[in-house]
C-alpha cells in the first residue's frame, strides 16, 4: 500500500461518505427551454417548416411556380373552366365528356356543342333543360339543373369555353365571354322554367 493512501480502517466510524458537489441546475432554465421549443414547433407547424405547401420537388420556391403559371388570358379561362367542370358537370357528363349511356348525353363530339355560335348552349347552361333530347342521333330523357343562380357570367363563360375548346375532345370551337353570357341572361331574365330541346332548337346559336 502506498504511504500516501489513507488507511480506511483508521477513519472514524461516524465519518460521512464522500460526495460529489454537482450543484443545482436552475429549474427556470428548463422551463424556458421547453417554452421556446414549443414555440418553435408551433411556428414550424403553422408555416410548414418555412416551406410552402404549394411547392413540391423539383420546384424550390413559390416565385418559381408563379413564373410558370399561365399568363395567356385564354389559358387562364380554360383552366378555370376545367375546374368548374370537374366540380359541377363531371358527375353526369364524366371527366371524359362522354356522358353515361342512356342517361346523360356526351359533350365530347356533341352536335349541341359543335355549333358556330355559343348562344344555344349558354341558354342551356343558364336555365337548364328537361325532357327528351337527341344528341348525336341518340335519345336521352333526363334533366339538367339551371346554373344561372349558382354561377356568375364569368364562370358560365369559363366552363362553356372549356367544353368548346377542349382539344382532348377534338374541340376547337370559339370560346365564350362574360359579355355574351350577360346578354343572354338579360334577354331571358323573365324565364323561370327549364328549356325543352324543341324550344332550344328554335333559338339561334349566334
Amino acid at each position: 500500500m502506498n504511504a500516501d493512501t489513507p488507511n480506511i480502517s483508521t477513519l472514524p466510524a461516524d465519518a460521512a461518505e464522500p460526495q460529489t458537489n454537482a450543484g443545482t441546475f436552475p429549474v427556470w432554465v428548463l422551463v424556458a427551454l421547453a417554452v421556446f421549443a414549443y414555440g418553435v414547433a408551433l411556428r414550424l407547424d403553422d408555416n410548414d417548416g418555412d416551406f410552402s405547401a404549394q411547392v413540391f420537388a423539383p420546384y424550390t420556391s413559390t416565385k418559381e411556380l408563379e413564373d410558370m403559371l399561365p399568363k395567356d388570358p385564354e389559358r387562364i379561362v380554360f383552366l378555370e373552366g376545367r375546374k368548374l367542370y370537374s366540380q359541377n358537370c363531371a358527375a353526369c357528363h364524366q371527366a371524359s365528356g362522354l356522358g353515361s349511356a342512356g342517361q346523360f348525353p356526351p359533350l365530347a363530339g356533341s352536335d349541341w356543342v359543335n355549333t358556330e355560335g355559343p348562344n344555344r348552349i349558354i341558354r342551356l347552361v343558364l336555365h337548364g333543360i328537361q325532357g327528351p333530347i337527341k344528341v348525336n342521333g341518340l335519345d336521352y330523357n333526363n334533366a339538367m339543373v339551371p346554373w344561372k343562380d349558382n354561377m356568375t357570367d364569368q364562370q358560365v363563360a369559363s366552363v362553356i369555353s372549356y367544353v368548346r375548346r377542349n382539344k382532348d375532345w377534338n374541340h376547337s370551337f370559339s370560346g365564350v365571354t362574360p359579355e355574351e353570357v350577360k346578354k343572354i341572361r338579360d334577354a331571358d331574365k323573365s324565364r323561370t322554367a327549364p328549356w325543352s330541346a324543341e324550344e332550344l332548337l328554335k333559338t339561334s346559336d349566334k
